[in-house]
C-alpha cells in the first residue's frame, strides 16, 4: 500500500465518530441534577435573599427566585428552551423515520409551544399582553371583573386547550408507563403552579394570614418562590420524558455532514 493511500484511509477512519450513551443512567443523572439545581435555588433564595445572607442588595436580588431577572429566572428560561430543542429533535426524527402526519403535527405543535414558552419566560410576553388588553375599552370591563392576574383570563383558555391536546397526544404517543407517569407529574406541577399564581393575584387572600400571626410579605414571597420551583420541576419532567422517548424510539442517530 502506498503511503498516500494509507494516509487517506486513516483520515477516513478519523472522520467517523460513535458515542454510546447509557440512556437509563443519563436520564437519571440529568433528572437529579435538575432537581438539585431547583432545590439549591430555593435554598439560596431563602438564605442569601430573604435571610439577608449578603449585605449587597444586588447580590440578594440575583438570588431572588421570585424575580424574573435573577439566576433562577435565567435557569428557568434555559431549561424551557432545552425542552423545546428536544421537542424539535423528536419532530425531526418523527418526520424522517415514522412518516406519520399525526405524530409530525403533534410534535410540531409541542415544539412551537415550548419555543414560545421559553421566549415568554424571558420576555414576559403574557404579562405585557394582559396589561395591554387591560387598557383596551373592549376588554377592560371583563378583565376588571376578574379577581386575579390579567394574563390568566387572556392567555389561560389558549394554554388550557393546548395542554389538553398535549396530554392526549403524549398519552397516545408515549408507549412506556414511566413516560406517562412523567407527563402526569409534569402537568401536575404546572397545574399547582398556575393555581398558586391565581391565589397570588387575589391579594386580599394574603391579608387573612395575618390573623394567624403570619407575615403577609413572607407568605407572598415564598408562595411565588414555590410557584417558580414547581414550574422548574414541571419542565424537568417534560425534559426527561422527551429525552426518554427520543432515546428509546430512535436507538441509533446518525449525523452525516455532506
Amino acid at each position: 500500500m502506498e503511503p498516500d493511500d494509507a494516509c487517506k484511509n486513516v483520515s477516513a477512519v478519523r472522520k467517523v465518530a460513535a458515542i454510546a450513551i447509557n440512556s437509563r443512567r443519563s436520564l437519571r443523572v440529568i433528572f437529579l441534577i435538575c432537581v438539585a439545581i431547583t432545590v439549591l435555588l430555593f435554598f439560596l433564595d431563602y438564605s442569601v435573599n430573604w435571610r439577608g445572607g449578603s449585605s449587597s442588595e444586588s447580590i440578594r436580588r440575583m438570588f431572588n427566585t421570585a424575580a424574573e431577572h435573577s439566576i433562577a429566572g435565567w435557569y428557568s428560561t434555559t431549561l424551557t428552551f432545552v425542552v423545546a430543542l428536544v421537542a424539535w429533535a423528536n419532530l425531526a426524527l418523527a418526520r424522517h423515520i415514522e412518516r406519520s402526519s399525526w405524530r409530525y403535527s403533534g410534535w410540531l405543535i409541542i415544539a412551537l409551544l415550548f419555543t414560545y414558552l421559553s421566549l415568554d419566560d424571558g420576555a414576559e410576553l403574557h404579562e405585557h399582553l394582559g396589561e395591554g388588553l387591560k387598557q383596551s375599552p373592549l376588554f377592560s370591563d371583563l378583565i376588571a371583573a376578574y379577581p386575579s392576574y390579567t394574563w390568566q383570563i387572556v392567555s389561560g383558555p389558549v394554554f388550557i386547550a393546548l395542554g389538553v391536546f398535549m396530554l392526549y397526544f403524549l398519552w397516545k404517543t408515549l408507549p412506556r408507563r414511566n413516560e406517562k407517569l412523567g407527563i402526569l407529574s409534569a402537568f401536575s406541577c404546572l397545574a399547582l403552579a398556575v393555581g398558586q399564581d391565581f391565589i397570588e393575584g387575589t391579594i386580599n387572600e394574603y391579608d387573612r394570614v395575618q390573623r394567624y400571626g403570619l407575615d403577609a410579605d413572607t407568605v407572598l414571597h415564598f408562595s411565588k418562590s414555590v410557584e417558580e420551583s414547581l414550574e422548574m420541576l414541571g419542565m424537568t419532567f417534560f425534559l426527561i420524558v422527551f429525552l426518554s422517548h427520543l432515546m428509546h424510539t430512535f436507538r441509533t442517530i446518525t449525523l452525516e455532514f455532506k
